[in-house]
């Protein structure tokens, strides 16, 4: 294989693994936190993902960004 045509291909495998943790890292969850029964708005929750080790804490709205 030509060493040019190896080059290229290995630079368009790293763009696009690249590309694609990127894409992948870009999830936005947006939200509110309040009580059922008062509908008021719970402030400084933590908010945790189920089966992972991602968390954040809530604003003193209740409002999740």
């Amino acid at each position: 294989m030509n060493m040019s045509i190896f080059r290229s291909l290995f630079a368009f495998i790293v763009m696009i693994c690249c590309v694609t943790h990127f894409a992948i890292a870009q999830v936005i969850y947006e939200g509110r936190v309040f009580d059922r029964s008062t509908e008021a708005p719970i402030p400084f929750a933590t908010v945790m993902l189920v089966k992972s080790r991602v968390a954040t804490r809530i604003n003193e709205q209740g409002v999740l960004h």
